[in-house]
């Protein structure tokens, strides 16, 4: 067998030399090619299983957050009182403060005048069980003080066409149950009075 020629060997190393340069250029950019997603359509996510698996799982977080964040810490109570008539709930045991909101509707068309709404802040003392409260009433004015001082455990009111005249008020009503009450005036209020309450905690 005749050896063969260095210009031979040296055209051959040239072409596998250029072969692997071409295959170092190519592999890399169909790497990329492989790794690369088909982009979702245009205002949402590409339909398919997989997609409509993640939106429920992302529902189901959501459900889960607000129920923690809201549900756990919230509670609103609606019922209806006649004159003089008075409906009584207990406050959250969470050793904190209550904020206690009421609004209320005669249910004739008409607006209460200064407001149909007051609210207040409420504390109650593990060790005492008097409660703590900052009330506001219906016309802005404030009042704080607690149970132990005040004569007649009144948190907060809405007044009946203008202040002194009281229609409403939320009041202590048993320390024991730590349980407080909203009261419908029988001599101002002469119709049935729909109340929404909500409680955050």
């Amino acid at each position: 067998m005749k050896p063969l020629r260095w210009s031979a060997c040296s055209k051959s190393l040239r072409v596998l030399l250029l072969v692997l340069a071409v295959i170092a250029f190519i592999a890399p950019m169909t790497a990329e090619a492989r790794t690369q997603t088909v982009p979702p359509p245009q205002g949402g996510v590409p339909p398919g299983q997989p997609f409509q698996n993640l939106q429920g799982q992302i529902d189901a977080l959501k459900a889960l957050i607000n129920d923690n964040l809201i549900g756990n810490h919230h509670t609103e109570l609606t019922f209806d009182l006649g004159p003089g008539q008075s409906f009584s709930f207990p406050l959250p045991k969470k050793l904190s403060p209550v904020r206690i909101e009421v609004t209320v509707s005669r249910m004739n068309g008409g607006t209460q005048t200064p407001t149909e709404i007051m609210y207040a802040v409420v504390n109650q003392d593990p060790e005492s069980n008097e409660m703590t409260w900052i009330g506001t009433n219906s016309d802005g004015s404030v009042v704080a003080t607690n149970s132990l001082d005040s004569a007649d455990d009144v948190i907060a009111v809405i007044c009946g066409g203008a202040c002194p005249t009281v229609d409403d008020r939320l009041l202590v009503d048993d320390l024991t149950t730590s349980t407080v009450k909203i009261e419908s005036n029988a001599e101002t209020v002469s119709v049935t009075s729909s109340y929404v309450v909500h409680l955050w905690f």
